[in-house]
């Protein structure tokens, strides 16, 4: 079911397997057209990257939208995880954050994303972008953050994420909460995104 309210787009459906395959067709409409996409990290869109394995995107370029700074065999490691089903560019490359966040930096300015496929937290968080704004160190198109656990991140900045010509957020229904908040209270860092997003209306496919 699609629901359009005045700021985004809602696709519900009744189960993970319909919504990941919605998102399956998403991209295979759009692959003949030449693309950079920056992909979320964490479980939820594991399963959609195992389907997109099964076809070519020889005109897709895939970034992450973000990364635990661990080295890139970490099983914490969202280049780790993707990797074994699409072919991703790694973050993580020399063991200093500040090089490896200037770099991926560089490397957005020079391949700008078409479209992020993001996740939200529990805690309401997009990217590596949290609700407490712990960022150490910032550049053009990326940022250090430490997340709640002490986990220290590279990530997209607000400035990339503006220029994004398509946000796609995909959230499974084991966080109700969240999208109640999102679409509610408006109060999750992924309203922030939209709120400085003017391009095209942001999606959000969720199977709750």
């Amino acid at each position: 079911m699609v629901y359009i309210l005045n700021d985004i787009r809602i696709f519900n459906f009744d189960s993970f397997e319909k919504s990941s395959y919605f998102l399956l067709r998403f991209f295979l409409k759009a692959r003949k057209l030449k693309l950079n996409i920056a992909l979320a990290g964490g479980s939820t869109p594991l399963y959609l990257y195992k389907l997109m394995s099964e076809y070519h995107f020889p005109n897709f370029r895939f970034f992450l939208t973000d990364e635990r700074y661990v080295p890139n065999d970490d099983k914490d490691s969202n280049y780790h995880n993707i990797s074994k089903y699409l072919s991703v560019e790694p973050i993580y490359k020399t063991g200093d954050i500040k090089k490896d966040c200037e770099a991926f930096s560089e490397i957005i300015s020079e391949n700008p994303i078409h479209i992020a496929l993001l996740g939200i937290g529990e805690d309401g968080h997009s990217a590596s972008i949290f609700p407490d704004k712990n960022i150490t160190y910032r550049c053009e198109n990326a940022l250090v953050s430490i997340s709640p656990s002490g986990m220290p991140r590279i990530s997209l900045n607000e400035s990339a994420i503006s220029k994004v010509c398509q946000l796609v957020f995909f959230v499974s229904k084991s966080k109700k909460d969240v999208v109640s908040r999102l679409l509610r209270e408006k109060n999750t860092i992924a309203n922030e995104f939209i709120n400085i997003n003017h391009h095209k209306k942001p999606i959000l496919v969720s199977d709750g």
